[in-house]
C-alpha cells in the first residue's frame, strides 16, 4: 500500500473502508462465527441445520419465533463481547468519510460517541422496510453503514440464507441502498478491506456489487486467505492487493496521518464522556430519541441546560406530529431529526460525571 497516496484519496473523500467479520477473532473463529456458535449452542434443538462455515442457520418451517428469540440473544451476546477499543479508536480517528461493515455491531459508533467524534450511523433495514435516507458522507461527518443489519433491530439481522438473499436482491434492485451511499460508492477510487474472508461466494458477490466493475485499487488487511486458486482469482478479477502484517498497514496510515504536513490529519478526540452522557448517547444510537430526551431532561433539571432540553423535546414532538399528519417530506424529516439529535448530544456534553452542569 502506498500510504501517502491512500491518505490523499482519504483527503479527497475517494477512499472507503469496509469492515468484515475477521476484524476480531476469538480463538480460531471470526467474530461472526463466534456469535453464531454461541447461538447454535443455545438453540440447537430448534434449528434444522447450521451452516457452520457460512454462519447461517436453516430453520424449521415454523421457525419465525425462533429467529426472533435468536435475534434478541444475538443482541445480548454482541453487547457482552470484549471488543478491541484501541483498534476501533484508530479507525475512528483516520478520517475515512465512508465505512461499511458486514457486521451488525456498533463498536465503531460506540467509540465515536465516547470520544465525541461526529458521525452518522445507518444500516440495511430489510427489503420490506425499504432503504433509509442518509446524508451524503463527508470527512467532517462520516457515514458508518451496516450492511448486515443492526443488533437493535431484530428484523434487520442476517440469520439465514433468505435474509442474505434479501440483502443481495435489494442492493441490485428495489429498494436498493440509500441514494447518498450509492453516490458516495460511485466516487470511491480506493477500497480498504479489513477482516474479510474472501473465499465465501457471497462475499465475492457483495464485493462486485459494492465496487462495481471498476479496476481501482483495493487493499486487504487482516485477511484470512492463503496462496492458491481463490487468491489468484481475486487478484486477477478484483485487483485486490493482499497485505501482510495483520493490522500494520492500518497502523501505518494512522501514524502517517499523525505527522505534520500529511495530506489529511487524524480526527481530534475529547476525554471519555461520563456514564450519564453515555446512556443518552446509547438511546440515540438505538433510535430511541424519546428515552434520550427523558434522560436529558432528568439530567439537566435545575441547571442552565434545562431550557435547551425542553426545547429539543418540543421540537421532537412537533416533528412527530408533522410526520403523522403527512406534512413533512422524508428528506426534511431526516434533516430535522439529525439536527435534534445533534442538539441532544451537544447538550449532553455539558453533563459531567457527577450529573451536574
Amino acid at each position: 500500500m502506498d500510504t501517502i497516496r491512500t491518505l490523499q484519496y482519504i483527503a479527497s473523500e475517494q477512499c472507503a473502508l469496509l469492515i468484515g467479520p475477521d476484524i476480531m477473532r476469538f480463538g480460531e473463529r471470526s467474530m461472526a462465527q463466534h456469535l453464531c456458535d454461541r447461538l447454535y449452542d443455545n438453540y440447537r434443538d430448534d434449528i434444522a441445520f447450521y451452516y457452520e462455515n457460512e454462519g447461517f442457520f436453516l430453520f424449521h418451517s415454523q421457525g419465525d419465533h425462533i429467529k426472533a428469540d435468536m435475534a434478541q440473544d444475538m443482541r445480548l451476546q454482541c453487547q457482552q463481547l470484549a471488543f478491541d477499543e484501541a483498534l476501533y479508536s484508530k479507525i475512528a480517528r483516520i478520517p475515512f468519510h465512508l465505512v461499511l461493515s458486514i457486521n451488525p455491531d456498533t463498536f465503531l459508533s460506540d467509540v465515536c460517541y465516547k470520544y465525541s467524534i461526529r458521525h452518522r450511523f445507518g444500516y440495511f433495514r430489510s427489503r420490506q422496510k425499504g432503504a433509509d435516507v442518509v446524508a451524503p458522507p463527508t470527512r467532517e461527518e462520516p457515514l458508518f453503514y451496516n450492511l448486515a443489519g443492526y443488533v437493535h433491530d431484530d428484523e434487520s439481522l442476517l440469520l439465514d440464507y433468505e435474509d442474505l438473499f434479501s440483502l443481495i436482491a435489494s442492493t441490485v434492485g428495489s429498494p436498493g441502498l440509500p441514494l447518498a451511499l450509492q453516490e458516495a460508492l460511485h466516487k470511491v477510487r480506493t477500497f480498504v478491506f479489513l477482516g474479510f474472508s474472501f473465499e465465501k461466494w457471497y462475499t465475492q458477490l457483495l464485493l462486485r456489487i459494492l465496487c462495481g466493475d471498476k479496476r481501482y485499487q483495493k487493499y486487504a488487511i487482516r485477511h484470512n486467505i492463503g496462496e492458491g486458486a481463490t487468491r489468484n482469482f481475486l487478484v486477477q478479477q478484483f485487483k485486490i492487493e493482499f497485505l501482510s502484517g495483520d493490522t500494520q498497514p492500518l497502523e501505518a496510515l494512522y501514524q502517517a496521518a499523525a505527522q505534520p504536513g500529511a495530506p489529511v490529519s487524524l480526527r481530534p478526540v475529547s476525554d471519555p464522556v461520563a456514564e450519564q452522557v453515555t446512556n443518552i448517547i446509547r438511546h440515540i444510537q438505538q433510535y430511541q430519541p424519546e428515552k434520550a430526551l427523558d434522560a436529558l431532561l432528568s439530567a439537566t433539571k435545575g441547571t442552565a441546560l434545562e431550557s435547551d432540553a425542553a426545547m429539543f423535546s418540543g421540537r421532537y414532538a412537533k416533528l412527530r406530529e408533522e410526520k403523522a399528519n403527512g406534512k413533512l417530506d422524508s428528506r426534511d424529516e431526516v434533516v430535522e431529526y439529525n439536527r435534534i439529535v445533534d442538539g441532544i448530544l451537544q447538550a449532553a456534553k455539558g453533563i459531567d460525571a457527577a450529573g451536574k452542569v
